[in-house]
């Protein structure tokens, strides 16, 4: 094979890939998880998790909320939102700070 075929087959193949790989994101769904079932095991993962907004405190830059199932869960947002109570899906990582397990959100919805 010549150069030319050569390098028209990896351009292919890399749009090919770019390509599959924009198709998984989009379509990837995390799945939802009961705060009840949060664990060691969930620390470090990206979880949905959909619940009662019990609690809105700003201080700062960061936005704190309580939000509720059986059980309750805190949620870090690294920066103000304009927030009430009510019933919001929210999307984030488990992480743990001194002893508790705590949402550090990426996105919220409310519902």
């Amino acid at each position: 094979m010549d150069d030319s075929t050569l390098l028209t087959i990896a351009i292919a193949t890399t749009i090919l890939g770019l390509m599959a790989l924009c198709i998984l994101v989009y379509t990837a769904v995390i799945p939802e998880t009961s705060i009840a079932a949060i664990n060691d095991s969930t620390v470090g993962k990206k979880i949905v998790v959909t619940g009662a907004i019990m609690e809105v405190q700003q201080r700062n830059s960061t936005t704190f909320l309580k939000i509720i199932q059986t059980c309750s869960l805190d949620v870090i947002v690294f920066k103000p939102i304009n927030m009430t109570t009510g019933t919001a899906r929210i999307e984030g990582i488990i992480q743990e700070y001194e002893g508790k397990k705590e949402l550090i959100a990426d996105r919220i919805t409310l519902k």
